[in-house]
């Protein structure tokens, strides 16, 4: 159990401020947005200046049969690569508790090496039965809590702040219900308004301009053709750019279909059955045929490559710039190089 040790994400997040790493957590909770944040922030810290990220930091998802083997080979073997690495796993809870698995993981956390920092998720409160008494005792556990709506209301505002900006009520009403309170689509909506030159009073019509389902839908459009390297995609891109809507939330939803495929295929080689597969991705069935084509494109071998792709649009968005046409934008770059690349 996790006992009266546990602190929770605030606590951690004060911890991670002043640089204190501790290498082995395990996060519990319901709050993902907020666990994925902190577990950024750790793997910054942890490899800083690290100029191969891609191979030092690994994460697996606990979601098909493969078991704990693969990710704890990971964290006790370290990188051939970096001076340090550190393994992600994801929803250890679903691991069934038997005799194999639990000896495995006393062995991660037993004999996890110096060089190596361990970050584990689990959806409740209480630590999975995986683990003994003696494993918790050299684990932080930190639970992360949903904020109340007044809580989520002043950390948008003061998201905002720290941007130079201001949101008025109704926009913030909005922002939430959009958002559903997720801590990390917050921060994405607020990021990428933020690069949107939009001003520096958020209003409502800012927000449904940036997240709004009816203008999302050329943004759908987009990423679901590109997806399937068709080159009408570059087409609705173009609109979807003129209509205002911020590259990094177009370069959000981008992402977000790459670890839909990339998660499928994880399911399917740990032995999950496709339809089991094509539902724990959270695809809609009006979607499924052009989701069905994607995943045929984009092998396991694409998809990693696909990643770096998007790390480095990323950070080309962030480093501003002017764009003097389309042909420069790094969203259109990078979509072209998708569409040449991947075929």
């Amino acid at each position: 159990m996790a006992g009266d040790n546990s602190i929770n994400s605030k606590q951690l997040r004060k911890e991670l401020e002043k640089k204190s790493v501790h290498p082995i957590y395990l996060f519990l909770g319901e709050e993902e947005g907020e666990k994925d944040k902190l577990i950024d922030m750790i793997i910054d810290l942890v490899h800083d200046g690290d100029a191969d990220r891609n191979n030092s930091v690994r994460r697996f998802s606990m979601e098909g049969n493969d078991g704990i083997t693969p990710a704890a080979a990971h964290a006790l073997s370290g990188s051939l690569f970096s001076a340090k690495a550190t393994c992600v796993i994801k929803n250890i809870h679903n691991l069934k508790p038997t005799k194999e698995n639990k000896a495995v993981a006393r062995e991660l956390v037993s004999q996890l090496p110096d060089t190596s920092t361990l970050i584990m998720t689990a959806e409740k409160y209480q630590a999975p039965p995986l683990f003994g008494a003696g494993e918790l005792n050299r684990i932080k556990v930190v639970k992360f809590w949903k904020l109340y709506e007044n809580e989520t209301a002043d950390y948008i505002r003061e998201g905002f702040r720290k941007a130079g900006m201001s949101i008025d009520p109704k926009a913030l009403e909005q922002l939430m219900e959009l958002t559903g309170r997720d801590m990390r689509k917050i921060d994405e909506a607020i990021e990428g308004i933020r690069y949107s030159g939009s001003g520096k009073a958020v209003t409502a019509e800012i927000i449904a301009s940036s997240l709004g389902d009816t203008v999302n839908a050329d943004l759908f459009d987009f990423v679901h053709l590109l997806f399937r390297l068709e080159t009408g995609s570059l087409k609705i891109l173009g609109q979807v750019l003129d209509e205002g809507i911020p590259e990094l939330v177009i370069l959000s939803n981008m992402t977000k279909e790459a670890e839909a495929i990339e998660k499928y295929h994880a399911l399917l080689s740990g032995g999950t059955a496709q339809d089991e597969a094509l539902k724990k991705c959270g695809v809609f069935s009006k979607h499924m045929e052009s989701f069905k084509k994607s995943i045929r494109i984009f092998t396991p071998e694409k998809i990693t490559r696909l990643f770096p792709m998007l790390s480095r649009a990323d950070m080309e968005i962030k480093s501003g710039g002017m764009k003097k046409s389309i042909l420069s934008n790094p969203v259109f770059i990078l979509a072209s190089e998708i569409l040449v690349g991947f075929k």
